[in-house]
């Protein structure tokens, strides 16, 4: 499965991509609810042109929903609510109908920005994929814990650099930093990253600032089980982050 970032799509792949809406859109679990339609057609079509970064509730609610300018997400979760359903439904297409489809279009947990997936392996949602000869790893985005934004950076370059060493090895495929990196700071499910990704493992990692030291804690675990392979934790000094 390969994930096809926005700088990547060319006039053909956008092509495929609304060919992919449409089939979605006219199939048994969005023919019958024009709600539900026109709103996986404006995340769509608004995440083609761009504007995926505008896609807040507020947003979707004035522009989906009819809903007015004094519209609050805050205390009427009419769009989260709406966006739970759209889950399931995309999550029924692709049981069903749309299970040898080459497009994936799924909406992760915490955001109203779709992920679009152009797919070399296919699979059932549910079944297990089917997982390439080589060992297989994703690497989530390390946490910076305590939110500090000044270790942001950190906690990037220390992902960065994992990916670029893990790379390095002819025995494993490595995700792309640019398809894990929509789980950054989300709850996830690392068995359903590892369906989602098509990987057997997913290493997943933090850094903590702690005094005049930095303790940075990974382990690798294995995405079916949910088991964990390996686990290190290290603690070093502070160097200076600007």
């Amino acid at each position: 499965m390969t994930a096809i970032s926005l700088s990547c799509w060319s006039e053909s792949d956008q092509k495929a991509i609304r060919e992919q809406l449409v089939c979605i859109l006219n199939s048994g679990p969005f023919h019958q609810s024009q709600r539900r339609r026109r709103f996986l057609e404006y995340l769509v079509n608004e995440t083609l042109a761009g504007r995926g970064e505008r896609l807040k509730a507020y947003n979707v609610a004035l522009a989906v929903f009819d809903r007015p300018e004094t519209f609050d997400p805050v205390t009427d979760p009419l769009v989260r609510i709406e966006a739970a359903r759209l889950r399931e439904k995309l999550r029924e297409y692709y049981e069903a109908d749309g299970q040898s489809d080459p497009i994936r279009i799924t909406l992760p947990q915490g955001t109203y920005t779709p992920h679009i997936e152009f797919r070399t392996l296919l699979s059932s949602w549910n079944s297990a994929p089917s997982l390439p000869d080589k060992s297989s790893v994703a690497v989530l985005p390390f946490d910076n814990i305590g939110a500090d934004p000044k270790w942001d950076r950190l906690a990037d370059g220390m992902t960065d650099d994992v990916i670029t060493d893990l790379s390095h090895s002819k025995d494993l495929v490595v995700i792309a930093r640019n398809s894990t990196e929509l789980y950054k700071g989300k709850p996830i499910d690392l068995r359903q990253v590892g369906r989602d990704l098509n990987v057997k493992y997913v290493l997943e990692g933090s850094i903590q600032s702690m005094g005049d030291q930095i303790r940075v804690n990974a382990q690798l675990i294995e995405a079916a089980s949910g088991s964990h392979i390996w686990s290190e934790l290290t603690t070093g000094l502070q160097t200076t982050c600007s």
